[in-house]
């Protein structure tokens, strides 16, 4: 299982990875978060609601969310 949850991650991540760095950053995330909730009908998320989320995600501090982190997203909805 936890193979997996490492695959979808990983093809999740670089997916939405558009710089190709490595990293997502808040503008990779909030379109991301954008996307998601436009897909569900739901209203978008404000900025406040993207660094929210970045600051949750980003357990390094360092402003961006790696695959890592990202796993932790992935694994929480799954």
């Amino acid at each position: 299982m936890k193979d997996k949850i490492n695959l979808v991650s990983d093809m999740a991540f670089d997916a939405v990875d558009f710089s190709g760095d490595g990293q997502l950053d808040k503008d990779e995330l909030g379109k991301v978060l954008k996307d998601v909730a436009k897909s569900m009908k739901i209203n978008a998320p404000t900025e406040n609601d993207v660094a929210a989320v970045l600051g949750e995600l980003d357990a390094d501090g360092d402003g961006t969310v790696s695959k890592e982190e990202f796993k932790v997203l992935i694994e929480s909805v799954l």
